[in-house]
């Protein structure tokens, strides 16, 4: 039987418009190559997504340390010390983190007993102070992810409390390392730091996954950056993070000490070895963030390699408070 012209056409139409197996492959290969291209550029653009968020974080807790201190006569807040504890709680202390909190909402309090009867930790303005890269990962009484300068805002522990053989939790370490002299420390001054834009407040802390939860915690629960620089803030025989470097090999752009364990295996880790450091945890533990006194805030960088940072001793090293 004759075809149709009208089917002829048909026919002819279908068959041009119909695509081959290799055309089809080819098409799903141009596809997977530029999925190849465009997935890392995404990964890379939520990377730094989370960098710009954590930034936004430090600047309003930055400006909630400028409002506390206004309140405060200049002083910036204690980091960390104990109180009598309000019942039926049996451990009460008092943390930087609920200070500000309290300066930026005074209905949360000034403590963590405060805190707790108020339910603080699960208020919004909590998340500000935990990084967005491990904002799902932290357990709920993991309160902060930050840590404070140990000299600027300090770990205390008043006179006559037992410090269990730590006096500098009580005696300023410059002094007491230097004859015994006993000098209470004190929380500084804002107007009393100098270079205030090259000094680090606060950074980005390494945290410890509680094996019970599976989450993160912050080791021993302060939030103080006691062992910075390989515990430089309180050892003997060294600056004790202040910018008198003579009689010491130290220099003010060294990068700070940050090896820890065997063969430095443990560096730059959420682990009990790297507490109270710093944590570059951000874009493959590369970056971590850190506000400065006067407000700004850095990205600063981190090489796997040398386990070296852009973090440098005169970034922390400060003047004594007089």
């Amino acid at each position: 039987m004759r075809h149709r012209p009208m089917d002829r056409h048909w026919a002819t139409s279908h068959s041009r418009h119909a695509f081959t197996l290799v055309e089809l492959l080819v098409v799903i290969g141009i596809i997977a190559v530029l999925i190849g291209i465009l997935l890392p550029a995404l990964g890379r653009a939520r990377a730094q997504a989370k960098v710009v968020a954590c930034q936004a974080n430090m600047r309003e807790i930055g400006t909630a340390f400028q409002m506390y201190a206004i309140q405060w006569k200049g002083s910036l807040p204690p980091g960390f010390y104990e109180i009598a504890p309000t019942p039926p709680s049996t451990v009460a202390v008092v943390r930087w983190v609920d200070l500000l909190q309290g300066t930026l909402a005074p209905k949360y309090g000034i403590n963590s007993s405060d805190s707790f009867f108020t339910n603080a930790k699960d208020s919004k303005l909590r998340q500000i102070f935990v990084c967005p890269d491990v904002a799902g990962d932290v357990a709920p009484e993991a309160f902060c992810t930050y840590l404070t300068h140990p000299r600027l805002v300090p770990q205390l522990i008043k006179e006559g409390q037992p410090t269990g053989g730590l006096d500098w939790l009580t005696w300023e370490p410059y002094y007491y390392n230097r004859g015994l002299v006993k000098k209470v420390k004190t929380p500084y001054k804002l107007s009393r730091i100098k270079r205030a834009s090259e000094i680090a407040l606060m950074w980005e802390a390494g945290m410890e996954v509680n094996t019970a939860t599976g989450k993160f915690d912050l080791p021993q629960g302060l939030p103080v950056a006691n062992q910075i620089d390989k515990n430089k803030y309180y050892v003997a025989g060294s600056p004790n993070l202040t910018d008198d470097y003579s009689g010491f090999t130290l220099k003010p752009n060294d990068p700070v000490d940050l090896i820890q364990g065997f063969q430095g295996r443990e560096t730059n880790k959420d682990n009990n070895s790297n507490y109270q450091q710093i944590r570059f945890r951000h874009v493959k533990d590369t970056v971590g963030n850190a506000l400065f006194v006067d407000g700004h805030v850095e990205a600063l960088k981190y090489n796997p390699q040398t386990k070296t940072s852009t973090l440098l001793r005169k970034n922390i090293y400060v003047n004594l408070q007089q």
